[in-house]
């Protein structure tokens, strides 16, 4: 794992994983009000700033702890742009900050990611510069090695417009909730390591749902992150069969799982 001083760093925002035509069937997400609740309070509305002073576009994550948080990979590094600092507002609700907004300090992440763009890496860090995660506190983390196929869950973030979902003219100043079925969970990636990987389904996802958390609730935990949102496309072959739409995650692995406890 890279872990990296942000201010000798150079990332970017590349919110490209998803398309903004990932909306399966009819669009069907719903705004979230109370983003005081659980688990949206633990969702996190982030954008970058560049040493240039100008901004990225939003997109999402979530915390793992009281100075920690998540989000795709692909949305704070591209390998070209100086970043200055990424700004973290959990459950942020349009106007309104209910547990107020941290800076980055370092983002780590995985050096597959950086030579290699491995999907299943496709995830960072983000340590911060105050406690905000003891104000919104933070979600149950889950790892297991076998399918999830046919498990239900619920993607949390700030989409971007597009054209099917233009949330009341607001570019993803509010949260909405996607749900759906996870149709596909590869417990392999690329270099055939055991219980890492993706999964693919079918809830709705646009720009700024990138690094978002992706739920599933089980009793003893209640809501609890399997994987973090990171692409999405119109067109896919089997298993679903051609012409189909589906929603990616990066599926949290063993090791993914242990190094974000070890924030909490």
């Amino acid at each position: 794992m890279e872990t990296e001083d942000i201010s000798a760093s150079s990332f970017g925002n590349d919110d490209g994983g998803i398309s903004p035509n990932a909306i399966i069937g009819s669009e069907d997400r719903v705004q979230i009000t109370n983003t005081n609740a659980a688990p949206y309070q633990y969702t996190c509305y982030m954008y970058s700033v560049y040493k240039d002073g100008t901004k990225s576009g939003v997109y999402s994550g979530f915390m793992i702890g009281a100075k920690a948080a998540v989000t795709a990979a692909h949305c704070v590094f591209d390998g070209k742009s100086t970043l200055d600092h990424v700004v973290v507002i959990p459950g942020k609700n349009d106007g309104t900050e209910p547990y107020g907004s941290a800076r980055s300090t370092k983002v780590a992440i995985m050096d597959e990611y950086v030579n290699n763009g491995n999907r299943a890496d496709d995830w960072a860090i983000i340590e911060l510069n105050w406690n905000i995660g003891y104000q919104s506190k933070w979600p149950a983390l889950k790892y297991k090695s076998g399918s999830y196929n046919g498990t239900s869950v619920e993607n949390t973030g700030y989409p971007g417009k597009s054209e099917w979902f233009t949330p009341q003219n607001k570019e993803s100043t509010l949260m909405f909730s996607g749900k759906g079925t996870i149709r596909y969970s590869y417990e392999y990636n690329d270099r055939f390591i055991y219980g890492r990987g993706i999964l693919r389904g079918d809830w709705d996802a646009t720009g700024g749902n990138s690094g978002g958390p992706v739920f599933a609730y089980y009793p003893e935990t209640g809501y609890t992150v399997i994987g973090i949102l990171t692409g999405g496309s119109t067109v896919f072959g089997e298993p679903y069969g051609d012409n189909t739409c589906y929603t990616t995650a990066t599926r949290i692995s063993s090791d993914m799982y242990e190094i974000f406890m070890s924030y909490c």
